[in-house]
């Protein structure tokens, strides 16, 4: 597909697809002067779901949780010092 194509499918400009192409997001190839061509199957995987496993998720939520305590004890502190 071309780049316009692509851009209208994702509701994007043309630009952002050629943006994408140059970082590597996407990947374009040249067909010809002043066509693109990109990859109908790869721009629909940018936009799947990732599954996260329930493990990593409970785990990120306590170290959040941990840190945020430990700021307010942090600041709690600094507070009744002055």
């Amino acid at each position: 597909m071309s780049v316009s194509e692509a851009a209208l499918l994702i509701d994007v400009s043309k630009s952002t697809v050629r943006r994408m192409v140059r970082r590597g997001m996407l990947v374009g190839v040249n067909l010809g002067i002043r066509l693109t061509g990109i990859d109908r199957t790869q721009l629909k995987q940018l936009f799947t779901s990732i599954i996260v496993p329930e493990k990593q998720i409970t785990s990120k939520v306590y170290e959040l949780c941990f840190l945020l305590q430990r700021r307010r004890v942090t600041n709690s502190k600094s507070s009744f010092t002055g």
